[in-house]
């Protein structure tokens, strides 16, 4: 059993001290299948990387490709000035603000198609948040005025997922991994 010393140990040593003895390991491991573990069985063990050593390598190694690999994902926890309005002016003036934004934006020259399609879907956005966004107001106004509870805001703890600044519909793009059973691919 190894001491945490010497796993921390292990750990300054690998960030800091690359030797042939890793190329080697590399080498034999993805060239030779098999070969590095009859020599260690063999005693020839001081020409190789340890195992854990080994191991921590590559799994930097993973997480560092999959990192530059990865397309932007982000889950949204962020609330937009529309949803933090507390009041129905407050409410318009955010969505007026938003709008014109966005239709400044829409008379930009040079504008591709794109975008356009782009921007006919965050003006639709931002009016179906700020519609919501009454909604709530009315009723959060009339359950007070009732002495009744508060309903939930809309979106309240409802997170999103987005690829490259779309949201993800699982029902139009779902999530599909063949080595997993067909109920987890659902």
């Amino acid at each position: 059993m190894r001491y945490l010393p010497e796993v921390i140990e292990d750990l300054a040593d690998l960030a800091f001290n690359i030797d042939s003895r890793i190329f080697r390991s590399l080498r034999d491991l993805y060239g030779r299948p098999g070969y590095m573990t009859v020599q260690y069985f063999l005693g020839h063990r001081a020409r190789y990387v340890s195992a854990f050593r080994l191991f921590l390598l590559l799994c930097i190694l993973a997480f560092l490709a999959i990192q530059m690999s990865m397309v932007s994902v982000n889950f949204e926890t962020t609330i937009s000035p529309i949803e933090a309005a507390q009041s129905p002016a407050e409410v318009t003036e955010q969505s007026e603000n938003a709008l014109a934004v966005i239709h400044a934006s829409e008379n930009l020259d040079g504008l591709p198609a794109n975008a356009k399609t782009g921007m006919a879907a965050a003006e639709r956005k931002v009016r179906e948040t700020a519609k919501k966004q009454l909604a709530w107001i009315r009723a959060r106004d009339a359950a007070i005025a009732a002495s009744t509870a508060v309903p939930a805001k809309p979106g309240d703890g409802k997170k999103t997922l987005t690829v490259n600044g779309k949201e993800w519909d699982p029902e139009l793009h779902p999530l599909h991994i063949d080595w997993l059973p067909n109920f987890f691919n659902r």
